[in-house]
């Protein structure tokens, strides 16, 4: 079974125009879902594309995220199936974090970087690339993962954690959502539930 999606939670900015992102979200996605939930930090949009046109969620936050745009911060988490997946974190100004699920040999442990290839690699990065052996930490190195705590107000051990975690994630390809799991529960993101406002999101 296919699992190409997209997913992404958008932290609104008070009073934000949810039309200004469901209407391009319906026009670029051909199946979508938007949901809308309260929490501790205020109101945060999820937004899921399957199938084709999913891509397309990515750079439709990046466009959403700006000094003044609707959204103050976004973490996507993009599933490219057979092709691994990816996790991206947007501040105003760029990408905050961004690592890629890379496929692997299961006898060797060889990540198959040709698979597949980094989204939003035109948006500006908020930090230096910095060296790592694995190849899938586009953007993950200490300054990144301390920029991420510090833009969603967790602590630098939980994000560490994850980036631990992740080692395993290729482990999880092809099962929807578990890959993201151990970004999600460092960054304390969550799945909509019947507590979500469920949106027209197409």
């Amino acid at each position: 079974m296919s699992t190409f999606m997209a997913a992404a939670w958008l932290d609104l900015v008070p009073g934000a125009d949810l039309d200004r992102v469901l209407r391009p979200l319906r026009e670029r996605c051909e199946t979508s879902f938007a949901a809308l939930a309260r929490t501790p930090d205020g109101p945060r949009l999820e937004l899921q594309a399957v199938g084709a046109g999913y891509e397309e969620l990515a750079p439709l936050c990046a466009e959403l995220v700006t000094d003044d745009g609707p959204a103050r911060r976004a973490f996507l988490a993009l599933d490219h199936d057979e092709f691994g997946g990816e996790v991206v974190a947007l501040a105003p100004g760029g990408r905050a974090y961004q690592f890629y699920i890379y496929p692997r040999d299961e006898e060797t442990g060889e990540a198959y970087t040709d698979e597949g290839e980094p989204s939003l690699t035109g948006v500006p990065a908020l930090t230096a690339p910095e060296p790592s052996g694995d190849p899938g930490a586009v953007l993950a190195g200490p300054a990144a993962r301390e920029r991420l705590a510090s833009l969603y107000g967790v602590p630098l051990a939980r994000v560490e954690e994850a980036g631990r975690r992740a080692a395993d994630s290729h482990e999880s390809l092809g099962s929807i959502g578990e890959p993201f799991e151990p970004w999600l529960d460092a960054l304390a993101i969550e799945w909509s539930d019947e507590e979500a406002t469920p949106l027209d999101g197409g």
